[in-house]
């Protein structure tokens, strides 16, 4: 019996154990792993040497720390990645008629490797030099180009002839660099082997296959590195050069399958599309459907308000009127004062189902969620909500509690007009002992971090947007926060399909409870309370309650509410008209806002002012992506038939099989149905979908136009 992990042939000879062979295989992998991690440090250093050769001294040492660990977790990821192939070629030992090949394959699919790993790091590098940009999904529209023009460009604009010349010779140093670091992994790896016996072996193989798992997620915390880790420093080229040239051009590829094939939508459609709306229209002025003039207002012209709109995750409107009802639930915290007081409307949809659609229909009307991460993420698009903004000479900024990395959320909008981006690594810097969950910090450190904003000297009226998190799962109330669970009874705990509803409904007041004590905040200084407007809603109702067995509570499951702080001067300056039950969503915010804030000129929307009941909205509708509503016979809605019938249209709802339905009782909050008015006549709900249509149609044409083109048609 041996004692060092390998067997005795029939001829004498000692052949390696099982145990041995994996060893080895292990060993080769972590060579070629670990020439690839050099690889690609030595691509960063070069990258930052030339387009940032200063950045790492303009950083805090926190922040050149987060960077070094990141970029080796990144690096250690892909290069184990890449070579993954050569680990699973270690079964070729254990084949007799294919262990001969075993050395000849390991050391091609090094080659390959290294050559993938090399070469996506010299692309990363002048994809950055030509665009200013990490590797993103244009880089595959440049397949969709004339091949021969693509090549030519690449050969006359870039080092090709020298880069191929350096590959060649670097291939030639890397076959004694692969045998040198190959021989020396796999002697450690044996001695270590022999020094622990058969049985330790095994442990060791174990604990081998624990770090190569580890390398893969790059993490052991909840979720594995991904693109959101990127974000370590306020710097974009430190947080690009966080990523490698093969991260970069995987996130880039996940995103391009994402998109999808889009439709071609003619100017002559589009018309098309507006006639089955009410609305007669020409190519030469293709968007006057969509034009609303804002009138001319001295006081707005003169005292132009800062504006601040928190887009809060998972507002939900049933939650909340779980709150209003005999429960006596407390759900609003220090919110409550202030939705008796000001504006708010329940009767309210949310325009997406998730935090990235919702985002991507409030800035551009775009009904994509994947716009943010495409190759057509910096288009103009006509339904811009920001743009009337910043032809008012207002500041936009944008402040999230998370990443801006996640799903390419800052380029986007800094490409949509955003003129700063805050996330987490800022907010950190402002408050250090900030408490943070999962996905980012604590709302009320993004609230704080608003206020500082809103309060410090500036010349340009503000419009500020934020986006919190901590209403997401896994729920957690920050430890420092009471309560942490919220008792509740037997039927709503039944009615929530989660072990800890107590805890969600904990974390839903804090979340309203941050809000309502930055409104409370700005209301009690001087310098802010006349001058400031406040708009919340929610990005999407509370997840995986389930309606399909609740057809009354359907369209309640996309409730979000609406809520509006707008100071008495501003209020008698633009006339007010409040109802609170009066039916809308997401598309009408940014037109109210608008109304009552800007003087003049003129803004492309399909939205209404809910604060008028003499508006003229040519789409009076509460919209959602898989349901809408429609109230026939309104002082604001176009049509005249059906008098006080609330229509709810089913556009791709999955969860019901009928149509249509009409609305139980029209003049309370929530939304609900009469499950004996569902019916399958298609009928009453072409309206919805033919708005429906028309806002994809507006989207699809805007992608077909190039930037010049949108310029024209939007000025128009």
């Amino acid at each position: 019996m041996t004692n060092d992990n390998s067997t005795v042939t029939t001829h004498g000879e000692k052949a390696p154990s099982a145990t041995a062979k994996i060893i080895t295989a292990f060993a080769v992998f972590f060579a070629s792993t670990f020439l690839g991690i050099i690889i690609l440090a030595i691509g960063r250093y070069i990258f930052l040497l030339n387009f940032a050769p200063t950045a790492t001294e303009q950083i805090s040492d926190a922040e050149i720390s987060a960077f070094i660990k990141t970029s080796l977790l990144f690096d250690a990821k892909f290069s184990a990645t890449v070579f993954m192939p050569l680990l699973a070629a270690g079964f070729m030992m254990f084949v007799p008629s294919l262990v001969k090949y075993y050395r000849k394959t390991a050391c091609f699919l090094s080659y390959l490797g290294i050559m993938i790993l090399l070469s996506l790091t010299v692309v990363q590098h002048y994809y950055y030099e030509t665009y200013k940009q990490a590797i993103s999904t244009f880089i595959f529209a440049l397949f969709r180009e004339d091949p021969l023009a693509v090549l030519t460009t690449i050969i006359t604009d870039y080092p090709v002839l020298p880069a191929i010349f350096l590959i060649i010779l670097f291939m030639a140093v890397y076959y004694h660099a692969y045998r040198s670091v190959t021989a020396a992994s796999e002697k450690l790896f044996g001695y270590v082997s022999k020094r622990l016996g058969r049985i330790s072996g095994v442990l060791f193989i174990l604990v081998l296959t624990a770090a190569t798992v580890f390398m893969l997620r790059g993490s052991v915390d909840t979720f594995p590195l991904r693109q959101d880790n990127l974000n370590v420093s306020r710097n974009t080229v430190i947080n690009i050069a966080v990523g490698n040239g093969p991260a970069h051009f995987y996130w880039a590829y996940k995103w391009y399958r994402k998109e999808g094939k889009k439709p071609k939508i003619s100017v002559n459609e589009l018309i098309k599309s507006f006639r089955n709306n009410g609305f007669e229209t020409t190519p030469e002025n293709i968007t006057a459907p969509l034009t609303v003039k804002l009138p001319e207002n001295e006081f707005l012209k003169n005292n132009p308000p800062d504006i601040v709109f928190a887009i809060m995750e998972s507002m939900s409107t049933h939650m909340l009127l779980l709150g209003d009802s005999k429960y006596s639930i407390d759900v609003y915290g220090s919110l409550k004062k202030h939705v008796l007081t000001d504006y708010m409307f329940l009767n309210f949809l949310s325009e997406g189902n998730g935090t990235s659609d919702t985002l991507m229909r409030l800035f551009t009307g775009a009904p994509d969620m994947n716009l943010s991460t495409s190759s057509s993420m910096d288009k103009k698009f006509f339904l811009n909500t920001v743009r009337p903004f910043k032809e008012h000479g207002y500041r936009v900024i944008f402040i999230t509690s998370g990443r801006s990395s996640w799903r390419n959320i800052g380029s986007f909008l800094k490409a949509q007009g955003v003129d700063e981006v805050i996330d987490e690594s800022t907010i950190r810097e402002f408050f250090p002992n900030a408490t943070s969950g999962t996905w980012g910090i604590d709302d009320e450190y993004l609230f704080r971090t608003a206020y500082k904003i809103l309060t410090a000297p500036h010349k340009q009226p503000q419009l500020i947007f934020m986006l919190t998190i901590t209403n997401h799962p896994p729920y957690r109330v920050p430890e420092n926060v009471k309560p942490q669970t919220i008792p509740l009874p037997k039927e709503i705990l039944q009615r929530f399909p989660y072990t800890n509803t107590e805890t969600i409904f904990a974390t839903f007041r804090y979340a309203n409870n941050s809000l309502g004590n930055f409104i409370t905040e700005v209301k009690a200084n001087p310098d802010t309370a006349e001058k400031t407007f406040i708009v919340a809603t929610g990005d999407h109702n509370l997840r995986g309650i389930g309606y399909n067995h609740r057809f009354d509570e359907v369209i309640l499951g996309h409730g979000v509410p609406f809520y509006m702080y707008m100071p008495q001067k501003y209020r008698e300056a633009t006339g007010v008209s409040y109802d609170s039950y009066r039916f809308g969503s997401h598309k009408d915010i940014m037109s109210t806002v608008a109304k009552h804030a800007l003087s003049g000129g003129t803004m492309l929307t399909l939205g209404c002012d809910m604060l008028s009941d003499v508006d003229i909205c040519n789409y009076p509708y509460s919209y959602n992506d898989e349901v809408g509503i429609y109230k026939k016979s309104s002082n604001y809605m176009i049509r005249n038939r059906y008098a006080d019938q609330y229509v709810a249209c089913f556009i791709r709802n999955n969860e019901v099989n009928y149509k249509y339905a009409l609305l139980d009782t029209p003049r309370i909050s929530g939304l609900l149905v009469d499950p004996a008015k569902f019916s399958n006549s298609g009928e009453q709900c072409n309206e919805i979908e033919n708005y429906d249509q028309l806002v994809h149609d507006i989207y699809h044409y805007n992608l077909t136009l190039n930037e010049k083109e949108t310029d024209v048609v939007s000025s128009r």
